[in-house]
């Protein structure tokens, strides 16, 4: 399984894929966590935060997840995945590399934190950085972000992936979260 979280600087990506690991540990999986924080310091260390420099960060990141989960891993990737562009990249790399509907399957997860509570958040600073005029193409802010509508998570089941946006749940905590992506998602099917 790949799951595929999307969304704002601050939406709590990276702490809930960390709480789905452990669950997916728990009950004996072997899931293995991508981060775009982490691929952007080595693997695309290379590439700037325009729209086209965010696509080939997120076609990477699709590659290597594929790879990972041919090798019997669960995957937990947690990039911001702005655009439906950006999200059909990643859509055509995995329905080519990976996708076998009873073997393998993908699920895109939109975090659907508002920016107001993210801005808060603002967990690396980014927010502060582009106030402050020392970051530009920010996601939110003068560069596009959408979050997933449903004629957008019908159209990434034409690659074989299933999509869910939940609603901005502040007051869940991470583990509420993870427990809910995991339960939606395990079993033969699932639906958005």
């Amino acid at each position: 399984m790949i799951y595929w979280m999307s969304g704002l600087s601050g939406a709590g990506k990276t702490v809930i894929a960390h709480a789905m690991k452990e669950k997916l540990i728990k009950i004996g999986k072997s899931p293995y966590i991508l981060d775009g924080d982490v691929l952007r310091m080595g693997l695309c260390s290379d590439l700037e935060y325009d729209i086209p420099h965010r696509k080939e960060n997120l076609r990477r990141a699709a590659e290597v997840a594929a790879i990972v989960a041919k090798a019997g891993h669960d995957v937990i990737c947690a990039f911001m995945t702005p655009t439906e562009a950006c999200r059909t990249t990643v859509a055509e790399v995995l329905s080519e590399r990976v996708i076998i509907p009873e073997a393998s399957p993908a699920v895109f997860v939109g975090i659907g934190t508002s920016l107001e509570v993210c801005m808060k958040r603002d967990a690396k600073g980014l927010y502060a950085r582009y106030k402050k005029g020392k970051l530009k193409d920010m996601p939110g802010l003068d560069a596009p972000f959408t979050h997933m509508l449903a004629i957008e998570r019908q159209h990434l089941k034409s690659y074989g992936i299933h999509a869910v946006q939940y609603r901005d749940m502040p007051d869940w905590s991470p583990e509420k979260h993870a427990e809910m992506i995991i339960s939606r998602t395990e079993g033969p099917t699932f639906d958005i």
